[in-house]
Order: structure tokens, then C-alpha cells, then sequence
């Protein structure tokens, strides 16, 4: 297990390794750990790129009002969903035989 180190202002960048839809492939990328966040947001674009479509998005729930993620200045965020991803692996690659 990798330690991770988190900056003087609270977040760290960590590998993401996010498995694409209906595939074994896995999709990495660099994600910003942040402890003060109340969520974890993905964003739509990089959703479509795993596979997934506007469809599968919307079958996920739909965050109205106070359930709205908001940017660090307290913005809420509006059309936004809550997904599952069927699987992810932070801080370093899992093989499979």
C-alpha cells in the first residue's frame, strides 16, 4: 500500500485507475484527493470517455437542492448525477492473471 501525502492546503494528486464500462480495460488518470470535500465528482466528459452514456448517467440519481455539490465557493452545481462506478483503484495498478 502507497502512503499518500496531502499539501499544506488539505489535497494531494493520486493515480486513479477507473475500470471502463462493460471491459476488463481500466482508464488511469491523475485525481485531486481533496479532505475537505463532502463528495467525490467525476465529470461528464470523462464518464462518455469510459464508456458510459448519457443514458447510464441518468439512471443514476439526480442531486436537486440542498444535495447539489457546490464549488469551492459554495456555488451549488446543477444537472448533476450520483453514479456508481462498478469498480476504481486509487494509489497504484492491481493486476489480473
Amino acid at each position: 500500500m502507497a502512503e499518500i501525502r496531502f499539501n499544506k492546503l488539505g489535497f494531494a494528486i493520486i493515480p486513479l485507475y477507473a475500470r471502463r464500462k462493460d471491459t476488463a480495460t481500466m482508464f488511469s488518470e491523475r485525481y485531486k484527493v481533496d479532505t475537505g470535500a463532502n463528495c467525490i465528482t467525476i465529470s461528464k466528459d470523462w464518464l462518455l470517455e469510459l464508456g458510459y452514456d448519457e443514458n447510464w448517467i441518468k439512471l443514476g440519481k439526480r442531486l436537486e437542492g440542498a444535495n447539489r455539490p457546490t464549488v469551492a465557493s459554495g456555488i451549488p452545481i446543477d444537472d448533476c448525477y450520483e453514479v456508481i462506478l462498478p469498480e476504481i483503484h486509487i494509489g497504484g495498478w492491481v493486476g489480473y492473471n
